[in-house]
């Protein structure tokens, strides 16, 4: 399951929510705020990176003659 990161746009919190993909679409309320304003979700940097060699450094950017 994702994590999603939401704040809150009165109280400024900001919260990670662990949820299911099919219940992406669901609304999140503020715990601070007693659940009144709705949160909003906010887009993360993923911990996916490519390091080192590879199909892509290895040959595929190179043309072949």
């Amino acid at each position: 399951m994702p994590i999603y990161l939401y704040f809150c746009p009165q109280c400024t919190q900001e919260y990670n929510v662990l949820k299911k993909m099919s219940s992406m679409d669901d609304e999140e309320h503020c715990k601070t705020c007693k659940g009144r304003p709705l949160l909003v979700r906010k887009v993360a940097k993923t911990a996916f990176t490519l390091k080192g060699g590879g199909w892509y450094a290895d040959g595929y950017n190179k043309k072949s003659n």
